[in-house]
């Protein structure tokens, strides 16, 4: 669903499913329109052409607990989704801490080839 205020009560009760016997909520409605600002203002800084923002992803989601915590923590793992006309909640879900890859933005493989060219043509091939 498109992130914006006029989706924000149906975020807001996707992620109240979502975290459903959680004893601590991290993620509000609110806090996933932070998460679309600073994906788009991290996108900006490419330096890409806004046509090639289309099917970017910015996930974020627990971290990995110090082995002296004693338990096996669970936290809630937002992906947001770039489409044409703004950020997008593609996925909310649980897992194990430490489980995400990689937290942050990543782009399509067509905004890396682009961004691979504009780096050989002003600094040429070694």
């Amino acid at each position: 669903m498109k992130i914006s205020t006029a989706s924000a009560e149906k975020i807001q009760a996707a992620l109240e499913r979502v975290q459903k016997g959680c004893t601590a909520r991290c993620y509000t409605a609110a806090y996933i329109a932070q998460l679309a600002e600073k994906a788009e203002k991290e996108l900006e800084k490419t330096g890409l052409a806004k046509c090639l923002f289309h099917g970017a992803t910015y996930t974020d989601g627990h971290e990995k607990f110090p082995a002296a915590y004693g338990h096996v923590p669970t936290g809630s793992v937002a992906v947001l989704q770039r489409g044409s006309s703004g950020w997008f909640l593609a996925e909310i879900t649980r897992g194990y801490c430490g489980a995400v890859s990689k937290n942050g933005l990543r782009l399509t493989e067509n905004a890396i080839d682009y961004l691979k060219n504009k780096i050989s043509l002003k600094y040429g091939p070694r």
